[in-house]
Formats: structure tokens, C-alpha cells, sequence
């Protein structure tokens, strides 16, 4: 049987994915209505909620509160060497820096950054920073240590564990 000039032989792939193509076309045109002469037309709306998120990059701590006799007299001990963080946080109400002191002897601390001092008691607390909104935005602690008379001299692992937290609206 002779085949026609212009027709692909019968297995051919391309062949195959032409009759597809036009047959789904088909049913496209025919399912809308239309003989595709009228365009196909939809609307809708897409929201979206982000989620606060606040973190804390630790780059640099003391690894241990060194407190001498002397410190003991005077009741407190400053740190000479800052803890440096990055803070990255996408709530425009801002964040919480959260302070917990670990270590008994502690009765209080002041928490020193860019020339603001905070004081807080032994428990710690929270340090708000209102509409702070950035992708690891520097800060550079110090700390002053007020000390229990009782405490002995020594060598004590780091006593401050940091987080943070969203503001609340």
C-alpha cells in the first residue's frame, strides 16, 4: 500500500502528540463555550498573613564571670568584654530582648547598649525595642553584676542566657 506524500508514518510520536493536542484543545473550547472567538476570563483575590518572627544570633560571649575579692566588697563586677548579637525580626511593633541571669549569687544587672542602661532584678526581664525592624541588626552588650555579700570568689561558667521575643500588638 503506498502512502500518501504528506502523511507521517503511523507510530510516529509526532503524530500522536498532534491528534493530543488538538483533542484537548477541543474539549477546552467546547467545556468554555466558545468556538474561540471570545476570551476566557477570571478574577480572584489572594491575601496573605506573614507570621511575626523575631531571632537572635549569638556572635561573641564571655566565656566565664570572673569575680575577684574585691568585686565581692564592692558588690557588683563589670564585664570588660561585650556579648555581641544580631537581632533580625519582622514585626513593626518591634521586639523583646529577654535577659535570665543563671547563677545565684547574682541579685541584679544593668545591661548597657549604645548608651542606654537598663537595670534589672535577679530574675532579669525583658528589654522592649519598639518599631526595631531589620535582618541582623548589631547589638553589643555589657553588663554590670550586682553580687550577694555570701558569693565566693572564683570562676563561674557565663551566667546570662539571651532569646527574644515579637511585641504584641
Amino acid at each position: 500500500m503506498a502512502r500518501r506524500p504528506h502523511s507521517p508514518p503511523s507510530g510516529s510520536t509526532l503524530w500522536r502528540s498532534a491528534i493530543r493536542a488538538s483533542s484537548a484543545l477541543a474539549l477546552i473550547l467546547a467545556a468554555a463555550g466558545t468556538t474561540g472567538s471570545a476570551a476566557i476570563e477570571a478574577t480572584f483575590a489572594v491575601s496573605a498573613r506573614v507570621l511575626p518572627r523575631t531571632t537572635l544570633q549569638m556572635r561573641s560571649a564571655p566565656l566565664e564571670l570572673v569575680i575577684s575579692a574585691r568585686d565581692v566588697r564592692e558588690a557588683f563586677v563589670d564585664v570588660a568584654q561585650p556579648t555581641r548579637v544580631r537581632i533580625s525580626n519582622n514585626n513593626p511593633q518591634g521586639y523583646a530582648l529577654l535577659v535570665s541571669p543563671r547563677m545565684p549569687g547574682i541579685t541584679a544587672l544593668v545591661v548597657r547598649e549604645a548608651g542606654v542602661q537598663v537595670s534589672l532584678g535577679a530574675a532579669g526581664g525583658a528589654i522592649p525595642e519598639r518599631g526595631q525592624v531589620g535582618v541582623r541588626m548589631p547589638l553589643s552588650l555589657r553588663y554590670r553584676f550586682m553580687l550577694d555579700p555570701r558569693v565566693a570568689p572564683g570562676r563561674y561558667p557565663w551566667p546570662v542566657e539571651l532569646s527574644v521575643r515579637p511585641l504584641a500588638p
